[in-house]
């Protein structure tokens, strides 16, 4: 893979954005780190196949104009590209993941998100980034934005 220098440079990006990714890509297997040498692509990820689909939709995903002020901070993201999403392994993931799901998840949770993820996630986000965490400090929601407008709400209040 090239340098986080040369790619921070053909990208116009931040090097501390590309070693940030190239971590990602090393803790989740899909890139191996040699010191002294570089990062290569890992022999699994290498085997992965080839995605030849091109994008054909680049639509960006926005809330009504009533829901947002306008002189608020769009956090809109675009929408990825929905027609290379894998849904038929999907359909089958989530519907042998429902026949084993105990009755609970059926109903209301925990509004911080299923106690299972965020113990699975306090776990990951200490081998992975060295953050010691406990699973009730960990708030799951839906997306960026509304991590956001909680932290915006919480610091508002704070303020009051």
């Amino acid at each position: 893979m090239p340098s986080t220098r040369d790619l921070s440079r053909e990208l116009h990006v931040s090097r501390n954005t590309i070693l940030t990714a190239y971590d990602m890509l090393v803790s989740e297997g899909f890139a191996n780190s040699v010191p002294g040498s570089g990062i290569y692509v890992s022999q699994s990820a290498a085997s992965l196949p080839l995605c030849e689909t091109s994008v054909a939709d680049y639509s960006v995903a926005s809330l009504s104009t009533d829901a947002v002020p306008p002189y608020a901070i769009s956090f809109d993201s675009g929408i990825p590209s929905l027609d290379l999403f894998p849904r038929s392994r999907w359909n089958r993931i989530i519907t042998s993941t429902f026949r084993e799901a105990p009755v609970s998840v059926l109903g209301y949770d925990d509004p911080q998100g299923r106690p299972e993820l965020r113990s699975v996630l306090a776990s990951y986000l200490k081998k992975t980034r060295g953050v010691n965490c406990d699973p009730g400090q960990i708030i799951i929601t839906a997306g960026a934005k509304q991590g956001l407008t909680l932290f915006i709400l919480s610091l508002w209040k704070i303020m009051q």
